[in-house]
């Protein structure tokens, strides 16, 4: 089945009611020669990028999709332009961007055969309908951005897209605004394009929100209504000034002052100006970037790219003085650096700005031995209902531009002096005149970062592909410093993995992620709200070689070197599961891990109630048959296993039958699996329900994991899979727990002696037996035990026994995200 797909993507900000509005599309250098060489149609390029001028959105080309997990290059760009207003905290604006994927099925309109002769014809007769769409929120973005945000439809048509936010302030511009009374004619609004939404919230669909296209500069841009004034204006709308000297230099009454105060222009000139360097050195390195390092010479000279471009001059810079100035702050830069490092040296412990600053380090007794809790506070408390025209002045001075030293050199003159000195020709004391210059001299600079954006875009559209996997590398690295965040780690040095770090550590865990949630840095964080895991690392260490020890205490990776041949990982379901609930953990490391291949276990999805050895067997030749039909040996590099539940005691019931790959064998990964059966398991309404089973459904496999499938206990399949061989063959066992998990007890997901296996003189010896047995022949020097607790607000009989954690483990899409970028050392 031949089935046709394109993106649309809508850019604005609700709050406000402004829109993003494209105006611009351009299609890559590589895509361009690609349909220059072919002969005949691109499947993949089938209907050009373009805007839809009545919805504000940028579409992307149509593409076939021809078969599955096929990769599509896109390469379009579209360039979106919006204008806000300038408020307190404007540079603080939040934008939402909606993307939503559309999809017309052609096999619909003559199948196949009929679309592949006349491929021209798809434009014209094929229907598309919207099948998914993802919303995201761009922060600040009128501070500039470079951000790869990757995008991922989860729904019945899966597609992950690899997406590059690029973003700058390019102008400031005087508008002069109505204030209309919120009972005025709505169509008025709709003349202008302005956003209209109805009472009960929805948007109404004769609305384009596209703004109004004038002439004069004074014209009007957009109607603004206060949203508390209820058809009555507030005070601080009664003055509106009519021009932009009114603007910078009139008091709350609109008066004009009789004397410019200079210090005042001087200080509201800078902060403009400020702005507009700051954002012009923030694209002038992402230019840079993108030419010497993705670009050789030929390339450059070919496109008539330029290697570098250079720094903004300001208006009344002297460029001899900027230089040597620029020389002498150099030299101080490379002499502070040795300092520094001297510094580090001679104390002999250099501060590194890596992983361990963002996990969590505990003791024996749960208390945080290193923590960066700051939050970080806006230093600005303005109410945007309040304001006067007189606070508007200074609302550029945002901190992260306030300290920019290299914004205003010694070397530029001060407005107020070139002013005085008739360098302008302009009256001093005419408040219209020196608005006005100020305004020329910000759209001066404004036009030097409009040619600097589109060289950014002609680099863009050279080097794509390499220009995207440069900030997605930065974006790996940014969530694994955020994800760790929520990590507590502690190494614990031991000469036998079996036995139990402390008594009733998962209190501990629970206290601890208990006071940590109070935290405002948690409370503040939108994407851990719904469910929020915090992880407890634990990582058993073997104490025969102290350095290894201190080497895993002063580390948090241990990655070794990327390999350029295949990784299969191979995920497995759990009882009454299926392949798809494997999906979200696939997805999420599908997009760290592009390259890997990935099989979904199905051969037990209708068997799971079934003997565990034969499971295994089951398992054990699918993953041959996969490997012999899509990834030769020859190119097989590592084979990584992870089980949820039941699953991860299938994959080490399959590991006997794969000892022909066992050199390859890298990570074993265990999600709440119950490794030692159910023999001491805290939940009584749980033991009811299981008994249940094994009477109504006569499941042999809970018979196994209760270890009743035989009289004597060393007989029962539980025991004998803790003698079968093949974790040793890993050079990476983690064993996901939680605390909070009745399906699978703690310990026995944990695989560790727990106190009531000592107490017991009955069974407690066959239960020790098993967890030595287990772990004793591991060749890794290093165990990893993670505690996951999670945020259950619903008081339900799923929770009550335990059920929500353990289908946590597959639906939490933050614990996905901070296993797959924080614990990389296991996928790579």
């Amino acid at each position: 089945m031949m089935k046709q797909t394109s993106i649309k993507v809508d850019l604005f900000l609700f709050i406000q009611q402004y829109y993003a509005n494209p105006y611009c599309v351009f299609t890559s250098k590589i895509s361009q020669e690609k349909q220059r060489k072919l002969k005949t149609a691109d499947h993949h390029h089938l209907i050009p990028a373009q805007i839809l001028e009545d919805q504000s959105a940028f579409l992307s080309r149509a593409f076939l999709i021809r078969y599955c997990e096929e990769e599509v290059e896109i390469n379009d760009i579209g360039l979106f332009r919006a204008e806000i207003d300038v408020e307190p905290e404007y540079l603080n604006t939040t934008f939402n961007m909606d993307v939503e994927l559309f999809f017309s099925d052609l096999s619909a309109l003559g199948g196949p055969d009929k679309w592949q002769q006349n491929i021209q014809d798809i434009e014209s007769k094929a229907v598309f309908k919207s099948v998914s769409m993802q919303k995201f929120k761009i922060h600040k973005l009128a501070q500039g951005m470079s951000e790869f945000v990757p995008i991922i439809f989860e729904d019945q048509y899966y597609a992950s897209l690899n997406c590059l936010v690029e973003a700058t302030l390019l102008d400031f511009r005087f508008r002069v605004r109505q204030f209309k009374n919120i009972q005025s004619d709505i169509a008025s609004f709709q003349e202008r394009g302005i956003l209209v939404r109805t009472q009960d919230g929805n948007k109404k669909q004769d609305m384009t929100g596209k703004m109004k296209q004038t002439k004069d500069d004074q014209d009007v841009l957009m109607t603004q209504i206060p949203a508390d004034t209820n058809g009555v204006q507030n005070s601080q709308w009664n003055f509106k000034p009519n021009n932009v000297a009114e603007f910078f230099f009139a008091d709350d009454s609109g008066e004009m002052p009789k004397e410019l105060n200079m210090k005042e222009v001087d200080l509201l000139y800078n902060d403009y100006i400020r702005v507009m360097t700051c954002m012009h050195e923030r694209l002038r390195n992402q230019y840079n970037t993108y030419v010497t390092k993705f670009m050789d010479e030929n390339q450059r000279r070919e496109n008539g790219i330029e290697p570098e471009t250079q720094r903004l001059i300001l208006p009344g810079e002297d460029e001899d003085l900027s230089k040597m100035f620029e020389q002498s702050k150099g030299a101080e830069d490379e002499e502070i650096k040795e300092e520094k490092f001297f510094g580090q040296g001679m104390m002999g412990q250099p501060q590194k700005n890596g992983d361990n600053n963002t996990i969590h380090q505990i003791n024996r007794n749960g208390q945080i031995l290193r923590d960066e809790d700051g939050v970080n506070e806006s230093q600005y408390n303005i109410d945007d209902t309040n304001e006067s025209f007189s606070e508007r002045k200074n609302q550029t001075n945002i901190p992260s531009l306030k300290n920019n030293k290299n914004a205003m050199n010694k070397a530029t003159k001060p407005f107020s002096e070139r002013l005085l000195s008739g360098e302008m020709k302009i009256d001093p004391n005419d408040p219209l005149a020196v608005a006005n210059q100020m305004i020329l001299e910000i759209n001066l600079l404004a036009g030097k970062m409009l040619i600097l954006q589109h060289k950014l875009i002609d680099a863009l559209k050279i080097s794509p592909r390499f220009v995207t996997e440069h900030h997605h590398f930065e974006f790996k690295e940014k969530m694994r410093d955020k994800w760790g965040e929520s990590i507590f780690r502690e190494v614990v040095p031991t000469c036998d993995f079996s036995v139990p770090s402390e008594e009733n550590i998962g209190e501990t865990h629970k206290k601890i992620a208990k006071t940590r949630r109070a935290n405002l840095l948690y409370q503040d964080n939108d994407q851990l709200k719904s469910i929020h895991p915090i992880i407890f690392e634990e990582c058993y260490v073997k104490d025969d070689d102290q350095n290894f020890v201190k080497i895993v205490k002063n580390s948090a990776d241990l990655t070794e070197q990327k390999l350029l041949m295949m990784h299969l990982f191979v995920l497995v379901h759990g009882f009454q599961g299926n392949s798809c609930d494997m999906r979200l953990l696939k997805n999420n490391l599908s997009l760290m891990h592009p390259d890997a291949i990935f099989l979904s276990s199905t051969c037990n999805e209708d068997q799971t109630e079934g003997d565990i050895f034969e499971m295994g067997e089951r398992l054990a030749n699918e993953i041959k048959q996969y490997i012999q039909s899509f990834c030769p040996v020859s190119c097989l590099a590592r084979i990584s296993f992870i089980g949820h539940s039941l699953g991860g005691l299938i994959i080490r019931a399959s590991l006997q039958h794969l000892e022909e790959f066992k050199d390859k064998f890298y990570s074993y990964m265990s999600l709440s699996s119950p490794h030692l059966g159910y023999m001491y398991n805290s939940n009584k309404l749980f033991d009811a329900g299981m008994w249940f089973l094994k009477k109504w459904r006569k499941s042999k496999c809970l018979q196994q994991l209760s270890m009743t499938d035989a009289k004597n206990m060393e007989d029962t399949i539980i025991y004998k899979l803790s003698c079968a061989k093949g974790l040793q063959w890993f050079k990476n066992v983690a064993l996901v727990s939680s605390y909070q998990d009745q399906y699978a007890p703690f310990d026995s997901a944990r695989i560790q002696i727990c106190k009531r296996a000592n107490d017991d003189a009955k069974k407690g010896n066959v239960y020790i037996k098993m967890a030595q047995n287990v772990l004793e022949n591991l060749s890794t020097r290093l165990l990893y035990r993670l505690d996951v607790n999670f945020k259950i607000n619903d008081k339900n009989l799923d929770s009550f026994i335990g059920r929500t954690a353990h289908i946590q483990f597959l639906e939490c899409q933050p614990l996905m995200k901070m296993i797959v970028y924080r614990y990389r050392e296991f996928f790579s």
